[in-house]
């Protein structure tokens, strides 16, 4: 029998404050017919390499949808920008009633590890139309310059990067 202590250390990356004064969409703005398909998330750089994800965890702070359904990404980078999904299992997180706040997405009986830098993204797949207003969802992001968001309009659309910090972060253990 072999005892480890590989990814006995617990490290927090990314944003866990809140505030609202800048806020990032996640579909796509002022379209009459939401389409699917739309996609955002972050650069996630971990202290070191490898390191296996625990969790993720997302904020929402307005919500227009009574059912909403996003996929999460986990994508390798070539040219700085989100390339090769890295694993295949579906990592699918609804959002119901309207709900806003902290939405954790526990990874820790999957075993995902990763070696190098890499893009976590949300992903919109489905949804209700019963919605307030018009369709809406926002997390709140920060001026960085030191931190990359990616984002693009559908699912096959180039990536597009934006500086900033959006409300979320990751649990690893490395």
């Amino acid at each position: 029998m072999k005892v480890s202590n590989q990814f006995s250390h617990v490290v927090i990356v990314g944003k866990q404050s809140t505030g609202t004064m800048i806020q990032a969409s996640i579909i796509p703005k002022g379209d009459s017919a939401p389409t699917i398909g739309a996609e955002t998330g972050f650069k996630l750089h971990a202290p070191s390499y490898p390191a296996m994800f625990d969790n993720v965890n997302f904020y929402v702070s307005a919500n227009n949808f009574k059912y909403i359904k996003f996929r999460l990404n986990i994508y390798s980078l070539k040219n700085n920008l989100p390339d090769t999904l890295l694993f295949n299992k579906e990592i699918l997180v609804s959002l119901n009633n309207y709900k806003t706040g902290w939405t954790p997405i526990d990874l820790t009986t999957d075993a995902f590890v990763i070696n190098a830098d890499c893009a976590v993204t949300l992903q919109w797949v489905d949804y209700n139309k019963d919605m307030l207003k018009s369709p809406l969802v926002l997390i709140p992001a920060g001026i960085s310059f030191s931190h990359i968001n990616y984002y693009r309009m559908a699912s096959q659309n180039k990536w597009k990067t934006v500086k900033g910090n959006l409300s979320a972060y990751v649990s690893l253990r490395d």
